[in-house]
């Protein structure tokens, strides 16, 4: 599955995992356009949602990514939301 599709299932798998490590009202939905900032997410909370990404892209996708890489020296990412992350994942990855 590596599609927009599959992909995006696993972007919301990796949103599943975060969520339980989030109080209730901090938690994200799984909605195309939930933005991804250190606004919504602090630092740490973002790490580890893009390495669950990571990882979830691999299993479910057999896809690799390095999301880490993609992070600006102040935390930001080039993507504002789960769809463009969904397609950076899509244009960025190499298969496993």
């Amino acid at each position: 599955m590596t599609d927009t599709t599959g992909i995006l299932s696993a972007i919301h798998r990796a949103i599943d995992e975060t969520n339980k490590q989030l109080p209730v009202d901090k938690r994200l939905p799984k909605d195309g356009s939930v933005q991804l900032n250190t606004t919504v997410l602090d630092s740490l909370n973002m790490i580890n949602f893009l390495l669950s990404v990571e990882e979830t892209c691999q299993l479910d996708c057999g896809l690799e990514i390095d999301l880490g890489g993609a992070l600006s020296s102040g935390g930001e990412v080039p993507f504002a939301n789960v769809t463009e992350l969904a397609d950076y994942i899509l244009k960025n990855s190499t298969p496993a």
